[in-house]
């Protein structure tokens, strides 16, 4: 086995709207380089700005402050190898790039080649590929090092230049985004290389897209190391000592940490620590709660139970022990909407659906009241099954500046409900319902949610038709969902059906943690329905 003593430092770096915010960066970039004792230091891919900037890659001066700081961070590199995600502009480009830098000087630059542009991915929008046909390669002492970056290893073609390159070490900085099934896939991309290889991936996110750290190494046929899920850590590599030591990570684990991190993160952005919802004692705002009080502490949270004549004494009763199940610090109050609700119906005339759509809404302008009251963003509660079917009101229930559930189908949700293992055993079990009519159910509207789940996913995550769904219905990576049942062509085109009708929805739904393959975030949902 190589032996050179290795650094991974799972970076979680601020993502830069300004230049102070990239002076941070860099600074916390040589603060951890000055106290590690390994040979090289191996950062994330763009660490130094954080994935990805967007637009403000188009903006002069904020590559000027990127290129100023990276000069800085190279002109301070002492004998110790460290290596940094930037980007570099070149003849009127932009590229992708890890910068390779000992004793003030660069020693190599390693530009990405392979430009994703697909599910939350938009790199051809900003960067030019590399044409350079070589693996960027350094030496510590006999010790032959390569170097990639995130994307490139996906590619046979690239796979098969490393392989050629025959390196002692493979050194690749990631910015990869979470979701449930991705880590066993990268574990298959490394091992495929068959060379000894260091997974570095960026902790951080982005509204949405959330990055998991996760990173790891691997001696070319097993993984050997990881360094935890969602949090900043160095994982020191040497392969000719190091011995086995993987935690594996359940999927409900990862959900529930990428649910909490993302929405932590969201809120620091934004400049906010205090979260206001609805708690109608049902299973969505359930596990919200939960969420909002282990990512921003209970005392932050502000929780209103809006009855109406339709609330059943039962939620408000299963609301009380939540709460107090979590934490007497969580504020709860019952909010009577009758005397709001009423003149609406009196004075516009109301009837039908119109009825339960105002009452939805007199709900969010009740949460909107109180987060301007508390300084606080309201969290919606939704979840992927009533978003794909538009089973939601826009300006009601729909009404919030983050949504944790949102990429988690009803199915989902109670299985982590059940998971967590904190739950009242009546909001488990009853039907769900958006109590807006008297004895109503979802049921009434929707299929059965143990049906409707396993059909959307197909539709959504799978791609797949009417046809293809009723004839091929099968399980790919998916969490909790039952497919071993009977579905039928009624279903399936009815969820089709809203689901196409529903977008106009979705497109003004508050952002949540991207958790699956196919999430409805903007960067993510990208068909045309």
């Amino acid at each position: 086995m190589p032996n050179a003593a290795i650094d991974c430092v799972q970076f979680y770096p601020i993502l830069c709207n300004n230049t102070k915010q990239i002076e941070v960066n860099t600074g916390r970039i040589l603060q951890i380089y000055k106290k590690s004792t390994a040979a090289l230091v191996l950062f994330p891919e763009l660490a130094i700005c954080g994935y990805i900037p967007q637009d403000l890659l188009f903006h002069p001066h904020f590559i000027d402050a990127i290129e100023l700081h990276a000069l800085d961070v190279v002109s301070k590199s002492g004998g110790q190898i460290l290596c940094f995600g930037s980007v570099l502009r070149q003849n009127g480009k932009l590229y992708n790039v890890l910068i390779i830098c000992q004793n003030g000087k660069i020693l190599q630059i390693c530009k990405k080649t392979h430009l994703p542009n697909n599910s939350v991915f938009s790199e051809s929008r900003y960067f030019t590929p590399n044409t350079e046909d070589f693996i960027v390669n350094i030496f510590i002492e006999n010790t032959k090092i390569a170097f990639a970056i995130c994307e490139d290893i996906w590619h046979e073609n690239f796979i098969k230049k490393i392989q050629n390159n025959n390196p002692h070490i493979l050194c690749v900085a990631n910015a990869s985004p979470y979701n449930y099934a991705k880590q066993a896939e990268r574990y298959n991309v490394v091992k495929s290389i068959n060379i000894p290889t260091i997974y570095c991936n960026l902790v951080g996110a982005m509204d949405g897209i959330c990055f998991d750290g996760a990173s790891f190494a691997s001696n070319g046929t097993t993984i050997n190391q990881q360094a935890k899920i969602f949090e900043e850590q160095i994982l020191p590599v040497n392969f000719a000592t190091q011995k086995t030591s993987v935690q594996n990570t359940s999927i409900e684990e990862g959900i529930y940490k990428a649910m909490i991190f993302t929405t932590k993160d969201f809120f620091a952005k934004c400049g906010f620590t205090k979260a206001v919802l609805g708690l109608s004692g049902g299973a969505d705002s359930a596990l919200v709660l939960k969420i909002a009080s282990d990512a921003l502490g209970p005392k932050n949270v502000f929780c209103y139970g809006l009855k109406s004549k339709y609330t059943s004494s039962s939620s408000i009763e299963d609301a009380l022990v939540l709460v107090q199940n979590i934490s007497n610090k969580i504020h709860f109050e019952i909010i009577d909407i009758e005397p709001l609700y009423q003149p609406f119906v009196q004075n516009l005339g109301l009837e039908g659906l119109n009825l339960q759509n105002i009452q939805a809404r007199v709900r969010g302008a009740v949460l909107m009241a109180k987060s301007a009251q508390h300084n606080a963003l309201v969290l919606t509660t939704g979840n992927k099954s009533e978003i794909a079917c538009g089973y939601c009101t826009i300006y009601g229930d729909m009404c919030g500046a983050f949504n944790p559930i949102k990429d988690l189908y009803k199915t989902q949700v109670f299985a982590m409900m059940q998971w967590l293992e904190i739950f009242p055993q009546n909001i488990l079990t009853k039907p769900p319902s958006a109590e807006l009519s008297e004895n109503q159910k979802d049921s009434d509207n929707l299929p059965p949610y143990n049906i409707l789940d396993p059909i959307l996913y197909c539709l959504i995550e799978l791609t797949m038709s009417v046809a293809e769904t009723l004839e091929k219905i099968t399980k790919k990576n998916a969490f909790a969902l039952n497919f071993n049942q009977k579905f039928n062509v009624e279903d399936i085109t009815k969820a089709q059906k809203l689901l196409r009708l529903s977008e106009y929805k979705r497109r003004q739904s508050a952002p949540g943690p991207c958790l699956s393959p196919s999430s409805f975030e903007p960067q993510n949902w990208r068909a045309n329905v």
